[in-house]
C-alpha cells in the first residue's frame, strides 16, 4: 500500500542542515536527581545533577506543569549575574522540571526546609563574598561535603588581603552566625550606612594632613 511503501522512504531521510537543539531545551536523562531541598503547597525543589558534573535546582510543580512553562519562559529572558538563573527546561516528557543555578543556603534552610528573612540576610552575605573573593563559595569542594561544613558551623571565611577589616568586623560578622544573632538587613543597612560614613571622614582627614 501507500502507507507501507511511504513509510520506509520517510525512514530513510536525512536532514542536510541539521536543527541543533537550544541549551535550555532538557530531557529528563540530562538530569540526575539527589537531595530534597524544599517543598511548598504547589511543589518541590531537589538538589540535581546535570550532564554529570553541574549542580543544579530543580524544581517540579505538583499540579500544573503549564505554569512552571511559563515561569521558565519569562525566567529565560533574564540573566545577570547577581540574579539566580534559568539553566533550562524538560520538555521531552511528564513532568516539566524547572532547572536552575543552585545557590548554597544557611544552615536553617538546610536543616528545616524554611525560609525567612533571616535567610535572606545569609544569602545576602553569600553575595558579599562573591563580590569581595571574586568567585563562587565552596567552589573547590563537593556539595555533601559543603552542607557539612555549613551544618556543623565552619562558614565562609573572608580574607584580609580581599576584604576591608571593618567591613567584615561590623558586617560580615554579623551574618554568618546562629539564625537567632544574625543581624536583620535593616540591621546591615544601617551597618553600610556608618560604614560609609566613616569612611568619608577618614577620608578627608587623610585629604587634609596632605
Amino acid at each position: 500500500s501507500w502507507w507501507a511503501n511511504s513509510q520506509s522512504s520517510f525512514n530513510e531521510i536525512i536532514l542536510t542542515t541539521p536543527i541543533k537543539r537550544e541549551d535550555w531545551k532538557l530531557a529528563h536523562h540530562d538530569l540526575e536527581l539527589r537531595k530534597e531541598l524544599g517543598r511548598g503547597a504547589f511543589g518541590v525543589v531537589r538538589l540535581g545533577i546535570l550532564k554529570k558534573n553541574t549542580s543544579v535546582a530543580v524544581k517540579e510543580s505538583f499540579e500544573d506543569s503549564l505554569e512552571l512553562f511559563k515561569e521558565g519562559r519569562i525566567m529565560k529572558t533574564l540573566f545577570h549575574e547577581n540574579i539566580v538563573n534559568l539553566i533550562g527546561i524538560t520538555l521531552d516528557k511528564a513532568p516539566i522540571l524547572l532547572v536552575t543555578e543552585y545557590c548554597p543556603k544557611s544552615p536553617e534552610v538546610i536543616q528545616k526546609k524554611i525560609l525567612s528573612k533571616k535567610s535572606d540576610v545569609w544569602s545576602f552575605g553569600v553575595l558579599c563574598f562573591e563580590i569581595f573573593e571574586g568567585q563562587e563559595p565552596y567552589k573547590d569542594i563537593p556539595n555533601q561535603e559543603a552542607v557539612t561544613k555549613l551544618v556543623n558551623g565552619q562558614f565562609l571565611v573572608f580574607s584580609k588581603k580581599k576584604t576591608p577589616k571593618d567591613f567584615v568586623t561590623n558586617i560580615v560578622g554579623h551574618i554568618f552566625i546562629d539564625e537567632k544573632l544574625r543581624f536583620t538587613i535593616q540591621q546591615i543597612l544601617v551597618g553600610l550606612k556608618n560604614l560609609i560614613k566613616n569612611t568619608k571622614k577618614n577620608t578627608l582627614k587623610e585629604t587634609k594632613k596632605v
